[in-house]
């Protein structure tokens, strides 16, 4: 009798479930916990990323899905980007071999990162009609990195090495794709925003303290500047700017004498907080819809959620981690303004691997009740995810 795909698919889960099974005999109890959890994150893994291989596309072309990631098939030795809808179904490819850098612009065009013979390109996707397009580099730019797409879909900011140095460039795609540099001190392993209101570009710099910096995207003038000496403020692991809907607020991490900080300040200044995270620690936060709000991992694998309307936050889990096991990142607030966060969780061992996350997906976050919070699960070999900008 021949097999499915699908068939072959759910025996070979089977059967690393039988080899786990004796590895769970073998092991002494205190081991037991982890190992059945391992055994499902793979299991996870084969029974759908590599069964979504071999499916055509759910919807059609013009299909917009909610949630855009990118993940790495069992089958397959490159990165796809795909499109899934919040309640995890209706997964389509949208692109091989590509890796999602920022969340779509409204009219739903994306920038990734593409590597084929050794090199590295950024591309653009506009739509299935348009297809994809090669971002052109200036002579003096190379290796093209992270990259962001502004909200209109107007401007893409990119990082590129530069005589020795990674720089910071800016494209306006409004007149004839014109790109010009404005950081050559951009601070390795941060991460820079556009407004929503696609006015404004902020980004640190390294200058030798580090430094906030919010410039104007037409003419690249200074908005504002925030500086912080060197040696008491270091830069939080994978720090990141992110924008409040109504393009008046920012929040950033930064580690102050071995605490992370979470900071929330107005567009001009006037008010500020910083908010002490003492041991949970604090990385990658981002505002909810109403801008009263934020979520932030941190350094023990959870999520939080902070109250920030008031100088005296209250902080609330939103995922509460094995900390043994797994570290949860990369937490993304819905763009419906609607009560669910997706946040890619990494096993423990193994955070570093890109493709290694379980993407998922937590409603409810609003109930001061963790028990009553309802958390699934969306995808497997995942990394960053993003909901589609309204």
């Amino acid at each position: 009798m021949s097999l499915s795909n699908r068939d072959i698919k759910m025996k070979s889960s089977f059967e690393i479930l039988n080899v786990f099974g004796s590895m769970i005999r073998k092991n002494d109890k205190t081991k037991t916990k982890q190992t059945i959890r391992t055994a499902a994150l793979i299991c996870a893994s084969i029974l759908f990323i590599t069964a979504c291989d071999v499916c055509e596309p759910i919807k059609p072309a013009k299909y917009e899905s909610e949630i855009y990631f990118s993940a790495m098939p069992l089958t397959e030795s490159v990165p796809s980007i795909y499109g899934i809808d919040a309640q995890g179904a209706d997964l389509r490819e949208i692109i091989k071999n590509g890796v999602l850098c920022s969340a779509p612009a409204i009219n739903g065009n994306f920038a990734f990162i593409r590597e084929e013979a050794g090199s590295t390109s950024l591309m653009i996707y506009e739509g299935e009609d348009a297809g994809v397009k090669k971002v052109q580099l200036g002579e003096a730019y190379k290796n093209p990195g992270d990259a962001v797409i502004s909200a209109k879909g107007n401007y893409l900011a990119f990082t590129a090495e530069h005589l020795g140095d990674r720089v910071l460039v800016l494209q306006d795609n409004s007149i004839g794709a014109v790109q010009k540099e404005v950081s050559q001190k951009y601070l390795l392993g941060s991460g820079f925003a556009f407004s929503p209101d696609n006015e404004y570009l902020a980004f640190f710099e390294e200058d030798p303290g580090i430094i906030l910096k919010i410039i104007h995207t037409d003419d690249l003038a200074v908005k504002e500047t925030n500086f912080y000496p060197a040696g008491s403020v270091k830069l939080s692991s994978e720090a990141r700017v992110e924008w409040s809907q109504d393009s008046q607020w920012i929040t950033y991490t930064l580690n102050e004498e071995d605490e992370d900080q979470i900071y929330v300040r107005s567009l001009n200044g006037t008010i500020g907080r910083k908010y002490t995270a003492k041991k949970f620690g604090a990385l990658h936060p981002v505002f909810a819809q109403d801008e009263t709000d934020l979520c932030c991992s941190g350094r023990l694998g959870h999520i939080h959620r902070y109250d920030v309307a008031t100088d005296t936050t209250r902080r609330y889990y939103l995922v509460k981690a094995d900390t043994s096991f797994e570290m949860n990142k990369y937490p993304r607030w819905s763009s419906e303004g609607e009560d669910k966060v997706i946040y890619s969780c990494y096993p423990k061992h193994n955070t570093e691997g890109k493709f290694s996350a379980v993407l998922k997906i937590v409603s409810d976050v609003y109930n001061t009740d963790y028990e009553k919070m309802r958390h699934r699960v969306l995808c497997s070999n995942v990394y960053k995810a993003f909901w589609r900008r309204k």
